[in-house]
């Protein structure tokens, strides 16, 4: 009963969400033209891919460091239970 409640509780949200998008009737993003007019949409673009790239790299370099200090616990770990295994 509580998994065909959820997934009915899924179909609605996933009704109701899609159901906006149907609303808009392909009218012209006024904005994004005037934008587009003047250039200043590559500029937006410009930041946007820059912060996306900042968020990689900086994923990228917590990952390395996340693994050196892993790697540094096994390896303490080891030696510990090496030590106590000499005793």
């Amino acid at each position: 009963m509580f998994k065909l409640k959820r997934i009915l509780q899924f179909a609605l949200v996933l009704f109701y969400g899609t159901q906006k998008l149907w609303a808009q009737n392909g009218s012209q993003v006024e904005m994004a033209d005037a934008m587009r007019s003047s250039g200043k949409i590559y500029v937006l673009l410009a930041v946007i891919l820059a912060i996306f790239a900042g968020m990689i790299v900086l994923l990228i370099y917590m990952e390395r460091r996340l693994k050196r200090v892993e790697d540094a616990q096994k390896t303490s770990l080891l030696s510990d239970k090496r030590q106590l295994d000499s005793f």
